[in-house]
């Protein structure tokens, strides 16, 4: 090899000659290009670009990032369960709020009634015992009894009056168990009529309510204000139909043949 040779000379003539050879691979596709590698499959990215840059560049921060959103996705995985299980938690617990509401007004609206049959049954029993004169109430019978030495001396249909709703009305229910007889009126009695009476009667109501005779010729006035009465001939209780709100209506002739045995303090048994 001639030592006068100029080196760089000739590899540049070489590269030229090579040139039109380059091009004509180049267009064929037998040469590769540099940079990117391009997809085998025209129009789709197998997978982006930027996480593998990340990770190739930072790995220590790129495993730091991925650890960080696993641990914030099972927190939020855990939030998300522990909110579904309070409100589960929260509507298990109304609804047995709800059904220890429910049973316990049961209870009581239980032990009330038998609080009534208890006093009712004690009625009876101290009807039974009573050597006195005194008049038993059968409320289920819709009969009242005249008693001495447990013989029934006459036997007295009533009607029973309902409860009042109205609170200006005294008579809200039929009595109950033992009672006495406060005094026993006649047809002067003055008796002042509820204002109530007269609304259900569909009639004005008067500046004086007070009325006389309006528990007929003959009536029982109890403790607690309870009566038991006649049918009179004027007045607002004077309407077969119309019932005195927890008062006992008795025929006049019953009554009126008891009328030497009442006395005040005498007792009533209601039952």
């Amino acid at each position: 090899m001639p030592k006068d040779c100029n080196w760089p000379e000739l590899g540049s003539k070489l590269f030229r000659n090579d040139q039109p050879a380059l091009k004509r691979k180049r267009e064929r596709g037998s040469v590769m290009r540099a940079g990117r590698p391009l997809s085998s499959i025209k129009g789709t990215r197998t997978f982006a670009p930027h996480w593998h840059e990340l990770h190739e560049t930072y790995p220590r921060s790129a495993v730091f990032l991925a650890v960080a959103i696993t641990i914030f996705l099972l927190i939020d995985i855990s939030l998300g369960y522990r909110h579904i299980r309070f409100v589960h938690e929260q509507a298990a617990l109304t609804t047995a709020m709800v059904r220890a509401e429910i049973q316990r007004t049961e209870a009581q609206a239980a032990a009330e009634r038998s609080l009534v049959v208890a006093r009712m049954h004690l009625a009876r029993r101290e009807a039974l015992m009573d050597m006195a004169p005194h008049l038993s109430v059968d409320r289920g019978k819709g009969i009242m009894y005249l008693q001495r030495d447990r013989a029934v001396l006459r036997e007295m249909p009533f009607s029973l009056g309902p409860t009042a709703a109205l609170p200006d009305s005294a008579f809200l229910a039929p009595p109950r168990g033992r009672h006495t007889v406060r005094e026993v009126v006649d047809a002067s009695y003055r008796f002042q009529v509820p204002e109530s009476v007269f609304l259900q009667l569909g009639e004005p109501v008067p500046a004086d309510r007070t009325v006389t005779g309006a528990l007929g010729p003959l009536a029982i006035v109890l403790d607690g204000g309870a009566v038991i009465h006649t049918r009179p001939e004027s007045g607002p209780f004077n309407d077969a139909r119309y019932l005195l709100p927890g008062a006992l209506r008795v025929e006049k002739a019953d009554l009126l043949a008891i009328k030497e045995t009442l006395h005040p303090g005498m007792r009533v048994y209601f039952y």
